[in-house]
C-alpha cells in the first residue's frame, strides 16, 4: 500500500515532464518557422532592390 502513492506521484511527474518536453519542442519548431519567414522576407526585399 505504501508503494501506490509514490507510483502515482511518479506517474504524474512523468506526464508533466513529457508535457514540458512537448512544449519545448513546439517552441523550437515555432522559432525555426519564424526564422524561415524572416529569411524569405529578407530575400524578397533584396530581390526587389
Amino acid at each position: 500500500m505504501g508503494l501506490v502513492i509514490p507510483l502515482n506521484v511518479s506517474q504524474v511527474m512523468y506526464k508533466q515532464i513529457l508535457n514540458w518536453k512537448s512544449r519545448l519542442k513546439l517552441k523550437r519548431i515555432e522559432e525555426v518557422q519564424v526564422k524561415r519567414v524572416v529569411a524569405q522576407v529578407s530575400q524578397t526585399d533584396r530581390s526587389a532592390l
